[in-house]
């Protein structure tokens, strides 16, 4: 996380809470520097989920 952090220049607190919860609210240029940091297209990093597998997935990472 540490070296994404600083490849991508977003503080360390907003990798580890992306990790920690990939359902995090995300600004459109922080996710296209995580991208830009991962040489990966943006679309690589999301997701369409249902509301339900959104609601259990979230009861079980505990938010």
């Amino acid at each position: 996380m540490n070296k994404l952090s600083q490849r991508s220049e977003i503080s360390y607190n907003i990798v580890r809470a992306l990790f920690h919860n990939p359902y995090h609210v995300i600004r459109t240029d922080t996710l296209d520097r995580l991208a830009l940091a991962l040489d990966v297209p943006v679309t690589e990093l999301i997701e369409d989920v249902s509301p339900e597998q959104r609601r259990r997935e979230l009861e079980q990472i505990g938010s």
